[in-house]
């Protein structure tokens, strides 16, 4: 009689589990956590740089409403009145910052403030201010970021994570 046997199979058959695992909820780990800091580093630079860093800089007030906002609010920048934007979208901390992992399924990241949709889409009289962009560059980033995370749950060959 001739018996043969896979060593290792039953690794293997771990670690396909566990990249099942992680697939059914891939945002559920540490790579949400990553992607939401690049979020807010993102969308600080968009700030910053008065939109030039999408790739799609901030168009200026108009005139009318410049001069409006250089006298009750003077020295503020382009798209900073009192802050409050620009920190609902900036500080994972702030109240006004959603972030919502959907059971691991997917990730929310945004402003719960209804003027954040307004700058970012535009509308009849008001033009759009991209706060985020979402460029090819970032995405490969992001992906990164979930690979590295599958890459480690790989290894383990069936931890699970928290």
């Amino acid at each position: 009689m001739l018996s043969l046997r896979v060593i290792g199979a039953e690794k293997i058959d771990q670690q396909f589990t566990a990249a099942r695992e992680w697939a059914a909820s891939p945002f559920g780990g540490d790579a949400a956590l990553r992607i939401r800091q690049d979020f807010t580093f993102e969308t600080t630079k968009s700030f910053a740089s008065k939109g030039a860093s999408t790739g799609k800089p901030w168009k200026p007030l108009n005139k009318q409403y410049a001069a409006w906002k250089a006298e009750h609010f003077p020295g503020r920048p382009l798209m900073i009145r009192t802050g409050r934007l620009s920190r609902s979208i900036t500080d994972s901390k702030d109240r006004n910052f959603v972030f919502n992992r959907e059971g691991g399924k997917r990730i929310i990241m945004w402003s719960r403030l209804e003027h954040a949709a307004y700058h970012q889409k535009g509308t009849k009289r008001l033009p759009a201010r991209p706060l985020f962009v979402m460029s090819k560059e970032i995405g490969q980033r992001w992906a990164e970021i979930l690979n590295e995370e599958l890459s480690r749950e790989w290894i383990k060959g069936g931890a699970r994570r928290n």
